[in-house]
């Protein structure tokens, strides 16, 4: 029995389930960050080459005035890609527990009917 009163059976549905939606926000993550990283090396040579792991930019001087929107360009990035993380990583775990008191509270309806069923038929 599961804490709750569910089964072992419906603590592999919320396993399974979970890493199904892991694995999506995980795929979802990789697309977004390659396609970004995609569209940075497009456009660096034009605009300037950014690290935002470091925090380095290189900048020739006839791009000088560029410096202050790349900073903010690298920042903004940063910014997303945290907020990202964390709103998914919020929602994951709130859609587990939403799923493991859904299952635990079914399979706990479930039992209980047929226990009263067999209440009934002695």
């Amino acid at each position: 029995m599961c804490i709750c009163g569910g089964s072992y059976k419906s603590m592999y549905v919320v396993l399974f389930f979970s890493l199904c939606v892991s694995f999506t926000i995980l795929l979802f993550y990789f697309v977004f960050v390659f396609s970004f990283l995609f569209f940075l090396s497009f456009f660096r040579s034009r605009i300037c080459f950014v690290t935002c792991g470091s925090s380095d930019i290189l900048v020739s001087l006839s791009f000088l005035p560029l410096l202050f929107f790349c900073s903010f360009l690298c920042v903004c990035v940063r910014l997303c890609l945290c907020l990202y993380i964390y709103v998914c990583g919020f929602l994951l775990t709130s859609l587990r527990v939403v799923i493991y008191c859904y299952c635990c509270w079914s399979t706990r309806r479930i039992f209980g009917t047929q226990q009263q069923q067999k209440k009934k038929g002695q």
